[in-house]
């Protein structure tokens, strides 16, 4: 049988082929893992911090590469991968795994907090998605002055309110159906900015719960993050101020994995009540693609939940989130 010359062209050039395919797929690989490592420097470098927003769309960059890099015995290469791939994890999938809880109370608190974005004109549909989930308490953000009379078809189910416009968009108004009390609200970097910080009790039952709702400023520039991170800063030392069962919640234009959110949830104790639930990303509501989670929702250690999902979309960018609690505490 006649053998292939060793010399010969096609046994030379395809060969040659592969190896510069796979250096080619290599070198593209880069890219994520740099943007990935990037990511981690949030505390550092504005741009950095953006790139953290997407942590779990960068892990999925990263996985096709990790395999390829494995396939191609490129060790090295694969073992970046994989540390890059399980450390993404720790942001992103903790969430699924069940976490602490302490004991339930013998009434549930079903709440909803809904960015409906200040200049959306589809007030019917907001409000149909409020009627529909029908919360007992239901925190409303970027409300302005056009949001007034829409939501006044509220008033008969939820007679118990706080409404804080601004024409800005960092407006804050609260429905309950139940009684409210001692409710206060605290201007956050007044100095800079206009953007009320509103707690509210609410009494269900024999428990009391500290309703909270933020909405921090929107990181658009350096400037505007360092102001958002003093207003974590803020927040949590107002939360400090009482000890009673507490849950905060809105937008608070940051990702849980982020460092300064990271540092927010050590000052105050408090912990991610998507713990349990999974990963639950709410803006931009129009993409599932790049939609990151940065309506939050924390509780201090005395809270229960019982269930937390993210609503559908209706003419906002952001989508609302809806969960359930309890305290035996109080």
């Amino acid at each position: 049988m006649l053998q292939p010359a060793e010399n010969d062209p096609q046994t030379r050039l395809f060969p040659g082929l592969g190896a510069l395919l796979s250096n080619f797929v290599i070198a593209v690989a880069i890219l994520p893992l740099g943007l990935f490592v990037f990511s981690l420097l949030g505390r550092y470098f504005f741009y950095a911090e953006l790139a953290c927003n997407f942590r779990c769309q960068i892990m999925f960059l990263l996985m096709p590469f990790a395999v390829f890099a494995l396939g191609a015995r490129r060790w090295w290469m694969s073992s970046m991968f994989l540390v890059a791939l399980c450390w993404s994890m720790i942001g992103i999938v903790w969430v699924y795994l069940p976490g602490f809880q302490p004991p339930a109370g013998p009434q549930k608190l079903k709440v909803m907090s809904y960015n409906v974005l200040a200049p959306n004109s589809n007030h019917a549909e907001v409000v149909n998605r409020i009627r529909e989930f029908d919360p007992d308490f239901v925190s409303i953000l970027e409300y302005t002055v056009n949001w007034h009379t829409a939501l006044d078809c509220l008033n008969e189910r939820y007679p118990y309110q706080v409404r804080i416009p601004r024409w800005h968009g960092f407006g804050i108004a609260m429905f309950s159906k139940y009684p409210i009390s001692d409710t206060k609200v605290v201007p956050l970097t007044k100095s800079a900015t206009d953007n009320p910080f509103i707690m509210t009790n609410v009494t269900f039952g024999k428990q009391t719960i500290r309703l909270a709702a933020l909405h921090t400023l929107s990181p658009t520039d350096r400037r505007r993050m360092s102001l958002r991170n003093q207003q974590f800063t803020e927040v949590a030392d107002e939360l400090s101020k009482a000890d009673i069962p507490t849950v905060v919640m809105g937008d608070f234009n940051c990702v849980p994995w982020s460092n300064f959110l990271v540092e927010f949830a050590e000052n105050t104790g408090y912990r991610d009540s998507r713990r349990g639930f999974g990963y639950q990303a709410t803006w931009p509501a129009d993409n599932w693609v790049v939609r990151i989670p940065i309506d939050q929702a924390y509780v201090s250690p005395e809270i229960h939940v019982h269930s937390r999902i993210v609503g559908k979309h209706s003419a906002s960018d952001h989508l609302p989130i809806l969960f359930e609690v309890s305290t035996a505490k109080w």
